[in-house]
């Protein structure tokens, strides 16, 4: 009897196409983690003009990052000329406007012309290294030499390429435009395995999260992260949309995100205007105790919204309030949600712990500025704690 693994397979490509796929996700996901650093990069676009597209808003501005990954599954090998731009340095030839026009640069820079001034980079991605021609010609774009024999090639064969024939491009124009191509060689991420990509990963989701996440809580979002990426990348959209439909059917923004971390848009504000990164992180906590009492959302945006103000409460008005009341205020505070961690806790059993310790504070000068609302979010803030 021959066994199914004595008899080398027909082909893999179903396999090898999987393993790019889950490449270009890789990359897509980690850069609609910028949506959270970078307050320019507003939305990720996934498998819509090329494999992902970043937009950034500058000054109320709208520009484009038009990503193509490719990979190889020989780590040794490197691209050439000739495969990055159907061309090389040696003679020219004859179907040259063809060659340029397929080429995965000739893919790229179409988008220079579609989309004009709102193209401001078009980036070829890889998990290899390029040959040393290709090396030149970066350095010669970099250096706005367009003495390098393929750089000059483009620009002769630009308009035949790239123009409808409507507009014929000038060759200061044309140099501009092709400046906008980029490579990005050896992105580990990229790689096979996705080790490097997780990595990269929790650290950005770290920093957005609670510090002590454990590995299966990372691994969890990351794949959430994941899963929301392939999801925008799946199926054939109408070909006429309006903005607001493609950001919904093909983009990551910040909403998708918040809603991977579990972190509420109160306390990615807060982060953003300057707030404290402790009490953001706090924020996360508390919401993931919420969810798992199953708490409506509406609600958690509400105990986020009064956490904050407790937070702000504190920070201000702490070092105005004698110590020992102080004190006895957080053991009030402590022991009522030890209580409720004995005997269960919902919004109405916190609503009476709330009254009877608000009431109690209003006979003592020293508590100004406390509201219910305040005081619901010490309770929050002792959970966190306690967690």
């Amino acid at each position: 009897m021959v066994k199914l693994h004595e008899v080398d397979p027909r082909e893999q490509d179903g396999r090898d196409t999987l393993s790019r796929y889950k490449a270009q996700t890789r990359a897509a996901s980690l850069a609609s983690l910028e949506i959270l650093e970078n307050n320019t990069v507003d939305r990720v676009f996934c498998d819509w003009h090329d494999d992902f597209v970043v937009r950034k808003i500058i000054d109320g501005k709208t520009f484009y990052h038009f990503f193509q990954v490719k990979t190889k599954k020989k780590r040794n090998a490197q691209w050439s000329l000739i495969d990055i731009f159907g061309i090389n340095n040696k003679k020219k030839p004859e179907d040259i406007v063809e060659r340029i026009t397929d080429s995965f640069a000739g893919k790229l820079l179409i988008h220079t012309v579609n989309f004009s001034a709102s193209c401001e980079k078009v980036i070829f991605l890889t998990n290899i290294h390029v040959k040393d021609e290709v090396e030149d010609l970066l350095e010669a774009l970099n250096e706005e030499d367009f003495t390098n024999k393929t750089l000059a090639a483009l620009v002769e064969h630009f308009n035949n390429c790239f123009s409808d024939g409507t507009q014929l491009y000038k060759e200061h124009e044309v140099k501009s435009l092709i400046s906008k191509f980029g490579i990005d060689p050896g992105v580990e991420y990229l790689k096979v395995e996705g080790a490097i990509f997780e990595s990269i990963a929790r650290e950005k989701i770290f920093q957005y999260s609670e510090i002590d996440l454990q590995y299966m809580e990372a691994r969890e979002i990351i794949d959430n992260l994941m899963a929301l990426v392939e999801s925008k990348s799946v199926g054939v959209l109408p070909k006429s949309l309006d903005e607001k439909t493609l950001d919904e059917l093909a983009g990551v923004g910040i909403d998708e995100l918040l809603e991977v971390l579990s972190l509420s848009k109160i306390g990615y504000d807060m982060l953003t205007s300057g707030g404290d990164t402790k009490a953001l992180k706090s924020l996360s906590i508390l919401q993931r105790i919420l969810k798992k009492t199953d708490t409506p959302k509406q609600l958690i945006d509400y105990a986020a919204k009064c956490k904050t103000e407790w937070d702000i409460w504190y920070r201000k008005y702490r070092h105005d309030v004698p110590d020992f009341n102080l004190m006895m205020l957080e053991s009030r505070l402590s022991d009522a949600v030890k209580q409720r961690i004995v005997t269960g806790f919902g919004f109405t059993e916190l609503k009476e712990d709330v009254e009877r310790i608000f009431s109690d504070l209003k006979k003592e000068k020293c508590f100004t500025a406390l509201s219910e609302e305040i005081v619901l979010g010490g309770l929050f803030s002792v959970m966190v704690r306690s967690q």
